[in-house]
């Protein structure tokens, strides 16, 4: 369906007309919640529109890392708060009937006899991965059938008077992933939706949207003309690339984590999005901070040394193929790591540069772990290189929005130190759960809890 019904021409017109134009919005790169229109983004929220407009029920279906939320959720943030509302469920394999109806509970209020939104508004459920909830013995996912009771009996029964809630004015949008959870869901449900597959975009259509957001940070941010010619190349290297490492690292039993979609493009793209003019005036700066992304983002996910040799092949491959005329030895030259914390702007805040010297690292790392030990337990740390690498990694990932790391190794090795250093680095405070054999959900619960007492006490 490549053409649209122009009401107003009364022709068939190409979906491209319809595209909105992509302004890059600072603020919205640093919260990593850019959203760059395309054809497909387009079609599917023009029928998405009419769909919640007209109070029938959308779905989305397609891969890992299509879009399918991103594109829900940018139509969810469009409406009009006055008329419409939205809360979002995401489902697990731990969902059930219970814990649904208390979620689809929370956003409603009493209305005489009946339960709705506040005020005159509609409310919009957005179920992320619905087919999740385990499938018990009898062949059923409870979530869903209780979900499914607002469409077919108009609301759900209370447990304890037994009697039917009936709910008013609110509608369903979903999305799920076939490849995860069960394939499918109860025909009985999936029949009220009308089901849209959201394909892995082309390769044109991924280098597009990348462009347009690199080539927007660099035309607006006041770079040197030389750096900001460099956008083109530094998206199709980092797509490339992520194509090599999608063929030949492929996940398997000891692999898991070996999979790779578009947020790992999206990841190296966010860190390129951290050069400033004052930092960056060279266009070689700007290539050796995309080979330290992209180490960051695919090498430092690697289990062992053959595999990470072979990613420096293949990386070394396509920085020789992209900046060989900005001198490998240049780009190449180490240490090549970044951070946050050693240089500021005169307003106080953080720049990403790049660090000169082991040296000079190791002494930034040393002011701030005699920080840390003034007003904690105190660590008494030996800052080796490896070690200084370990914490400027896992700094720059919870600078970054919702950046979250795993940290694997062996008892001992350091792990949970060079953690609470690099959260200091970061301005957080550590939170930490003591597991045990005999833990489980019910202290898992009491952990939260005091965790968010702790963060409602904050200023």
């Amino acid at each position: 369906y490549d053409y649209y019904v122009d009401e107003a021409q009364c022709l068939m017109v190409p979906w491209d007309d319809k595209v909105p134009k992509f302004t890059y919005n600072m603020d919205a790169a640093a919260s990593g919640s850019l959203f760059v229109p395309t054809v497909e983004m387009t079609r599917l929220t023009y029928f998405l529109d009419s769909l919640v407009k007209n109070r029938h029920y959308a779905m989305f279906v397609g891969n890992t890392g299509t879009g399918k939320t991103a594109i829900m959720m940018n139509k969810l943030r469009s409406m009009d708060p006055e008329a419409m509302a939205y809360t979002t469920i995401n489902m697990n394999s731990f969902s059930d009937a219970p814990s649904l109806q208390v979620m689809m509970e929370q956003p409603l209020e009493k209305k005489s006899v009946r339960y709705g939104p506040p005020g005159s508004r509609r409310l919009v459920y957005f179920i992320d991965d619905m087919n999740m909830p385990f499938v018990d013995k009898y062949d059923t996912q409870s979530a869903i059938e209780l979900a499914r009771q607002l469409i077919d009996y108009r609301g759900w029964y209370d447990k304890v008077k037994i009697l039917l809630k009936e709910v008013m004015n609110c509608q369903y949008v979903a999305c799920m992933n076939p490849t995860a959870g069960s394939f499918n869901i109860t025909p009985r449900m999936q029949r009220h939706f009308v089901t849209f597959a959201v394909q892995m975009p082309t390769a044109d259509i991924v280098r597009s949207i990348y462009f347009a957001i690199m080539d927007g940070h660099l035309g607006s941010g006041g770079f040197d003309g030389d750096v900001a010619r460099l956008a083109g190349k530094l998206v199709d290297a980092t797509i490339e690339l992520h194509r090599l490492v999608m063929n030949n690292f492929l996940p398997s039993a000891v692999k898991f984590h070996y999979q790779s979609n578009l947020r790992e493009t999206s990841n190296i793209v966010g860190g390129m999005c951290r050069m400033t003019k004052e930092v960056y005036k060279q266009p070689v700066q700007a290539a050796r901070l995309w080979v330290h992304e992209c180490e960051r983002v695919f090498r430092d996910r690697m289990v062992n040394d053959t595999d990470m040799a072979k990613f420096d092949e293949f990386r070394s491959g396509v920085t020789k193929k992209y900046f060989e005329e900005l001198g490998l030895a240049s780009v190449e030259e180490r240490p090549l790591l970044f951070t946050s914390f050693m240089q500021a702007s005169a307003d106080d805040t953080p720049l990403y540069t790049p660090v000169p010297t082991y040296e000079s690292l190791k002494k930034a790392l040393e002011d701030k772990l005699a920080e840390y030990n003034e007003t904690n337990a105190v660590m008494d740390l030996v800052l080796f290189q490896q070690a200084m690498e370990h914490v400027t990694r896992i700094s720059r990932i919870i600078d970054l929005p919702r950046g979250n790391a795993m940290l694997v190794g062996v008892g001992g090795s350091g792990k949970q130190s060079l953690a609470r250093l690099a959260a200091h680095i970061s301005g957080y405070d550590v939170f930490q759960i003591a597991v045990s054999s005999t833990y489980g959900v019910a202290d898992f619960k009491e952990a939260l809890l005091a965790l968010y007492t702790k963060v409602s006490r904050l200023p």
